[in-house]
C-alpha cells in the first residue's frame, strides 16, 4: 500500500460508478474504459482520476449515453466545465480525459 491508499480510493470510485445516477450502458463503458487503462499499465491513481470524471460527466454534465455523443456534445461539455469554478489544472483533467476516452472509444489507440 502506497501513501496515496490508492486500493482502496480505486474501488471507492469503482462502487460509486456501479452505484450512480447514470445509464447502464455509460456505468459499463467506463468500467471497459478503466479495465483497457489498467491493462495497457496506466496507474492506479491516473485509472482512478479518469474513471472519476467520467462519472462526473455523465452525472452532472451531460446524461447522454457516450456511445451517442457528438462533437457537439464534447464541446458544450467543455464549455460548461469552463464555466466552472475549477481551477486551469482541474478543467484540463477533464479535457485530456475526454479526449483519451474518446480516441479509446471510437479504437484510434
Amino acid at each position: 500500500m502506497g501513501i496515496y491508499n490508492e486500493k482502496n480510493s480505486f474501488e471507492r470510485e469503482i462502487a460509486r460508478v456501479q452505484s450512480a445516477a447514470i445509464s447502464d450502458e455509460n456505468k459499463n463503458v467506463i468500467l471497459e474504459f478503466k479495465s483497457y487503462l489498467i491493462a495497457t499499465r496506466i496507474g492506479i491513481l491516473r485509472t482512478t482520476r479518469y474513471v472519476n470524471i467520467l462519472r462526473q460527466i455523465s452525472q452532472r454534465y451531460n446524461s447522454k449515453n457516450y456511445s451517442d455523443w457528438t462533437k457537439k456534445d464534447v464541446i458544450e461539455t467543455l464549455e460548461k466545465i469552463e464555466m466552472e469554478d475549477y481551477s486551469p489544472y482541474t478543467k484540463k483533467e477533464f479535457d485530456k480525459t475526454l479526449k483519451r476516452f474518446f480516441k479509446w472509444s471510437k479504437g484510434e489507440n
